[in-house]
């Protein structure tokens, strides 16, 4: 009798991504936030396993820009069309997505225009107004940006916090900043939602919770802002340190809250 054979397992190898390559799936998967109604976890989780055999640096790396890119789209698109009024949201998201790397410098300028080459899988070379546009935001000074575009908080409540933390406010503003590192869960259809309302949820550890819609606040944009909400999420006093912002997903009965 023929020896029972342990069944082939076909592994695809991983590959690296150019910076390049990296720059022009980053645009694509942005035009596609914009196009498509669909969260934008569930757009990059469908990518990236449609995509397995991209690594695990190279995922990590465009899951950064994307989710920084949306953290920071209020100032971006202030400076932006400050530089060059013409520019749009949708028909200019590769200049766009080049300012806010230049800016929070993960890329040079230089390094743009090089990568910029046209050939497969890279971005086309750039424009002359777009090369004006990059150019000048490298030699952008933060003494020169009002507050609330430096801090990436809305005008609003730029001025609130302002009020109330004075000199601590950018260390408060960067904190709301960072890339979170864990997930927690709230049911958003338990919470009345109310502008401005403070609310404490029994959890883990005591959170407060400032509550509000996107009615009327310019830091982050979505097609249905019925159903979105933004927190801010304050550890209790003797831990000092505020945890997150996140926006709610579409249609989404989950809150989705990253935990730095």
């Amino acid at each position: 009798m023929a020896l029972l054979q342990p069944p082939l397992k076909f592994a695809r190898e991983r590959i690296s991504m150019t910076p390049a390559a990296q720059i022009q799936t980053t645009t694509e998967l942005l035009h596609t936030f914009h196009t498509q109604a669909l969260p934008a976890d569930g757009v990059l989780h469908h990518f990236f396993w449609k995509h397995r055999f991209v690594g695990s640096k190279d995922r990590q790396i465009i899951q950064s820009w994307v989710f920084s890119f949306y953290l920071s789209l209020a100032s971006t698109l202030w400076i932006a069309q400050r530089l060059d009024p013409q520019l749009s949201r949708l028909s200019d998201l590769r200049v766009l997505l080049g300012l806010f790397l230049i800016r929070h410098n993960f890329l040079t300028y230089e390094a743009i225009h090089l990568l910029c080459d046209g050939q497969k899988h890279h971005p086309s070379p750039l424009k002359e107004h777009e090369r004006r546009v990059l150019i000048a935001v490298a030699s952008l000074h933060n003494a020169t940006l009002p507050p609330e575009v430096l801090h990436e908080i809305s005008e609003h409540w730029c001025t609130l916090l302002q009020a109330s933390l004075g000199y601590a406010l950018p260390l408060i503003a960067a904190s709301l900043n960072q890339q979170a590192s864990n997930d927690l869960r709230i049911n958003t259809l338990k919470i009345p939602i109310d502008q401005g309302r403070v609310y404490t949820f029994q959890s883990a550890f005591p959170l407060t919770v400032i509550l509000f819609t996107l009615q009327g606040i310019s830091k982050l944009k979505t097609r249905d802002p019925s159903s979105s909400v933004i927190l801010f999420i304050l550890k209790p006093a003797w831990m000092c340190q505020i945890i997150a912002l996140a926006p709610a997903a579409k249609h989404s009965r989950w809150l989705y809250l990253h935990v730095c």
